[in-house]
Formats: structure tokens, sequence, C-alpha cells
């Protein structure tokens, strides 16, 4: 089966090329002469020429360069489904009309009164980066991100990304979007980029590697993405934080499932996927084992275990932490993640029900925002609220403050019922504060060194008396204390290094 070249509609793209010295004709030009350049080629002086040169790299059948033409022209990077469709039409030799001017006016770039730049990226490394530059979000994803876009920003020669408005393209950062991208403390509180400008430059990635350090998991994103992964002819590379929209699903916020599944989509396509647990590692082992079905190999994926470095909160800290966890003398009982179904939290606050009931005295505090299917939690926490237990709820802090947390607490918490890494487990440990946790999967592996007691978070009863033991038995609390500050972990430094090495380099140790 051929293809036949030429067969894209070139007199009516050559028209749309000479429209005008101004405006569309003269962008569209620009843009194909940017095309042609990048693909070898002496960009052509006249209309007919550069559409003949266009309809060649359409007509080849070559998908990778019907992906580079449509975006560069379009400014606006084509979903494989778009790219199959034009060569569907170029195989099947419609010579009425062109399914390359058809996109052009799809996309609206036929009946634009003002146009934006396109370039082409070839060599280097784009870090896409677009919720962590956009939002001040301190989820434990963009926390990830941010100190691993920061390091690899000092030390290498990357491009920070985000997309377009509506998710069509790559553009480079503002500066407070670079900022917030790199964990620049006095940018993080300032106005979110919630809407990007809609006539940003555009940049295209051809023959390069890109890198996303985040969870792209918006169906317009992962759909552009894909189409990134599977044709841009570059080294491309993912951080995989976990599968839980597919293992937990009814855990998860609505229409959740559905987006993870379009990311995985794309992923198909990634070249790696660094897995931030050996859980992680063996969800997305087990995801790509199914990918041979549809003749696909998939990425290469390795477990790059996260990094934590305890915090250092001031004396300042410390007392406000206090007085804004604790209730008089009573020992902190803290427990740090948003109220999503799967962190457990109604278990948490069925066991600390049970002791308060048995007379045992403590201030249980929760720490986290960024909720769904939270509605029961909150109804349970103002019932005991209203009954006078000490309960204090906190959606966020600022980092020094939460190191300030864990040091004041007495333990902390967290028996959720599925992760990836588990986090706050390790951020606890290292500030010397034992934990209680669940005995299986990322959380089981964190608690690997001590200073925890395990167990099964579906057991409420479980929970109770591990929190008991803990603020009851004082030799106990000493032994787990001594376990936790002796705990070491990676340091940011070297995770962002291993990191970079695997995903950009493809060297692993």
């Amino acid at each position: 089966m051929t293809f036949k070249t030429g067969t894209v509609g070139a007199a009516s793209l050559e028209a749309i090329l000479g429209a005008g010295a101004h405006g569309r004709g003269r962008a569209l030009r620009d843009r194909a002469a940017t095309l042609i350049e990048v693909t070898g080629g002496v960009a052509p002086s006249e209309p007919a020429e550069a559409a003949q040169a266009v309809g060649r790299l359409i007509g080849s059948g070559d998908p990778a360069l019907c992906w580079l033409a449509m975006s560069v022209m379009a400014s606006k990077f084509p979903s494989p489904v778009e790219v199959e469709t034009l060569l569907r039409r170029v195989l099947l030799g419609d010579e009425t009309s062109s399914g390359l001017v058809e996109y052009l006016q799809s996309r609206g770039q036929l009946d634009a009164t003002s146009w934006v730049d396109v370039s082409v990226q070839s060599g280097g490394v784009m870090v896409d980066v677009d919720h962590t530059g956009r939002y001040s979000f301190g989820t434990g994803i963009q926390r990830v991100a941010r100190e691993t876009v920061r390091r690899w920003a000092d030390r290498h020669d990357v491009a920070l990304v985000a997309w377009t408005y509506h998710f069509d393209a790559y553009r480079r950062l503002n500066p407070d979007e670079h900022a917030r991208a790199i964990g620049m403390p006095a940018r993080l509180a300032s106005t979110e980029t919630r809407e990007p400008d809609a006539h940003s430059a555009v940049v295209v990635p051809w023959r390069t590697t890109v890198l996303v350090p985040e969870l792209p998991v918006e169906r317009l994103r992962s759909d552009a993405f894909a189409g990134v992964a599977r044709y841009s002819q570059s080294t491309t590379g993912v951080v995989g934080f976990d599968c839980v929209p597919l293992t937990m699903a009814e855990t998860t916020a609505e229409g959740m499932p559905v987006a993870f599944l379009h990311y995985l989509a794309a992923c198909a396509h990634v070249t790696r996927i660094a897995a931030i647990s050996a859980t992680a590692a063996a969800e997305y082992q087990g995801w790509r084992a199914m990918l041979s079905s549809r003749g696909i190999s998939g990425p290469r994926i390795e477990a790059v275990e996260l990094a934590s470095q305890p915090g250092e909160p001031t004396g300042e800290d410390l007392l406000a932490a206090r007085n804004l966890f604790g209730v008089g003398p009573l020992p902190i009982v803290l427990v740090v993640g948003s109220h999503e179904p799967r962190k457990n939290h109604l278990v948490v606050l069925q066991a600390a029900e049970a002791l308060w009931r048995s007379g045992l005295r403590f201030a249980l505090a929760f720490l986290g925002g960024n909720s769904w299917k939270s509605a029961r939690f909150f109804e349970r926490v103002e019932g005991l609220q209203k009954a006078g237990r000490p309960i204090q709820v906190v959606s966020a802090v600022s980092d020094s403050m939460l190191w300030a947390a864990y040091r004041q607490a007495a333990c902390s918490v967290f028996v959720s019922l599925h992760e990836g890494f588990g986090l706050p487990v390790v951020e606890s440990l290292l500030s010397g504060t034992p934990v209680i946790t669940s005995c299986y999967g990322a959380m089981a592996d964190a608690a690997r060194d001590g200073g925890c007691l395990l167990v099964d978070p579906r057991q409420p009863a479980d929970v109770a008396r591990a929190l008991r033991s803990l603020l009851t038995d004082a030799e106990l609390a000493a032994k787990l204390r001594r376990e936790a500050a002796e705990t070491t972990r990676r340091s940011w430094d070297d995770y962002a290094e291993r990191t970079w090495d695997f995903l950009a380099q493809g060297v692993f140790e």
C-alpha cells in the first residue's frame, strides 16, 4: 500500500498562502517557511512552491511529518485521531479538497484576525509544568514537581513550558509562572494564571526531549500530548505517581478514572516512566503488560523512589503550630492529607471517638485540602466538635508550619487505603515523630526502617489500639521516636539527578 504524493489540495493551500501581504496569508507563509526549513529544505519565496513543499511532506504518508506539518501550520497539536484522519484522506487520493486546509479551518486558522508566532525546538529539553507554573497549589504532586524542576533548571539547560488556552500547544512560561514552577516563595501566593494568554507564542517539539514531572489528566491535554509522544520523534519521559484512579476508582473525583485512561493512552507511547516507588512501578508494569494485545511495547518503567528532606522550623513556627493545632497540654495527633475517601479519615475519626469515650485525652488535628467526596467527613467532624471533641481541620499551611506541626505532634496517623508513595509517613519520620500507618503497599515500604506501628486500615479497632499504645506506653513511644530519628531518605538533589539521568539520558543504576 502506497501513499499518493501531493494529493492534499496544493492549489487550495496555494491560494491561502498567497492571500495578502499581512494577516492570515503572511502568517501561514511564515509557518510554512519554518516547517520546510526544519525538515531540511529551503524556504521557497512563492506561495505555489511553499504549498507544493507542504503538500509533499503530508503526501509522503509519514505520520511524524504529517503531525509536524499540522502542528506548525495550525499552531495547534493534532491528536493521533486527527493525524490518522488526514493520512487516510491522503491514502484515498481525494483530489477534490484539502484535508490540511479543512484541518486549518477546523482549528480557526482561516478566519482568525490575530496570529501567534510558531517556532520549532529541535534538541535540548522541554519540561511541561503547566499545573505547577499556573497554580500555587501545594499538593504532593506539585511539591514533587517543584523540588525536581528547580534542581533541573539549576543544573541543566531546560525550557519550561505550559499549554495554551485550550491545551492546544506548548508555550513558554511567563515570569510569574516560571517563579511558581521552581518554587520561589514570593511568587507562590501571587495571582494564579488560570487562563493563559490565548495569543501566546507556540513552541513545537521536534526530535527533542520532553519531560513531564506532574500529572496531566485534562482530556484535551492528554490527547495533544499523545500526539507529541507518538509522532514528534522526541524522547519523552513522565513521572509515574500511581494508578489510584484505576485501582480505586470509586474513591476518586468524578471523571478522574476516564481522564486517567486518556493519560495512560498517551503514556503508551512515551519513552520512559520514572515511578515514585516500587509499588507504583508494579502498577505501571501491569498496565504495560496489557499493551502487547495492541501490538505496543510500551515505555521502559523503573522505580525512582521519592525523596524527602526534613524542614527546620523556627521557634516561632513551633509556637504557632502548638497554638494552632493544640488544645492546652493535650498531646497532638496529626493527620496530613486531603480528605478524599481513599485517605480513610472516617476510620481515624471512628477510632478517635472510641478512645475519647474511653477517657483517653488528646487533640486531633487534620491538615489537608483539595477534597472531593468529603461531605461525610466534614459532617462527622462538625458533629464531634459540637460534642466538645478537640478536633481541628486546617486546609493549608506553609511548608515551615507543616514541619513544625510534625515536630509538635505526639504521633501522626496515615492509614490510607492505597498510595503511590505515602509522603506524610516519610515526612513524619524525618521529623522524629512516630507514625501509625497501613500494613501494606507503599506505606509499609516507607515504614521499613522502623518508627511506625502498622495496622489494618479497614479496621477502626486496630487503628484505635495502635493509637492508645502510642499515647499511653511511654517506653514504646520513646523506642519509636529513636527509630524515627535514625530514619534517612534520599535527598531531593539525589532524586532530581537520578530522575533526570533516567528520563532524559536513559541511565538507571
